[in-house]
Order: structure tokens, then C-alpha cells, then sequence
């Protein structure tokens, strides 16, 4: 990732988390009753913002959620290919159909130390 997208997804981290504290806070103060019965002003801020930081709060946590799947996803996708020549591999293969390459991951092991020994000749 570059690093202003990594930014980006720092201060919505920072974001997602102050408002999820602040719904919890706000819920602590219009909840059961005291929603109904609010005459101050201060309940009433509190009534109405609690419902915007509730759903920005949602918002982003359905975002994280969705940024996990779908990079879960991708990493997938990745780690389907063969790291010598990059075409794709069938499922539960230990060998690459093309050139060969063992896969990593497979059941002996010694696939993991063949591929460090290519990869530090190369």
C-alpha cells in the first residue's frame, strides 16, 4: 500500500474509534427513559446527536469490515499463484504445472526451504 493511502486508513481508524466511544457515551445518557424525557438542552443535543454519531459509527465499522474481506480476498488471490513464474495454481497442489516450482504450504515442508534456497540464489 502507499503511504497516503496508509494515512487515510490511520486517521479513519482514529475516527471509527472515537465515535464508537462517543455513541457508547451518548447511549449512557439517552437510554431507556431519559430518551423520552429530555427537557435541557443538553439532552436534547445529546438525543439528537447520539443518533448521527450512531450511524457515522456504523458506517465506518461496516467499512472496516468490508476493507477485511475483501483484502482477506485478495490475499488469497495472491497466494494462488506460483512465486517462480506467476501463473495460477489448481487447488491443493504441491507442485507448479508450469515450471515445476514447489508449492508452499504442502504437507512435507521441504517445499519451504526449497523455495528459500531459489530465492537466495536468485
Amino acid at each position: 500500500m502507499k503511504k497516503p493511502f496508509k494515512i487515510l486508513l490511520i486517521v479513519l481508524a482514529v475516527i471509527t474509534v472515537i465515535l464508537v466511544i462517543a455513541a457508547v457515551i451518548m447511549l449512557r445518557a439517552v437510554s431507556g427513559d431519559n430518551l423520552f424525557y429530555m427537557d435541557s438542552k443538553l439532552g436534547h443535543i445529546y438525543a439528537v446527536s447520539y443518533r448521527w454519531v450512531t450511524l457515522a459509527a456504523g458506517i465506518l465499522v461496516l467499512f472496516w469490515i468490508v476493507f477485511a474481506v475483501r483484502l482477506r480476498k485478495r490475499k488469497t488471490a495472491i497466494e494462488m499463484t506460483c512465486k517462480q513464474c506467476g501463473n495460477a495454481l489448481p487447488a491443493n497442489s504441491k507442485f507448479c504445472p508450469s515450471c515445476g516450482m514447489p508449492v508452499r504450504g504442502s504437507s512435507d515442508g521441504k517445499e519451504e526451504t526449497l523455495i528459500s534456497e531459489r530465492a537466495n540464489v536468485s
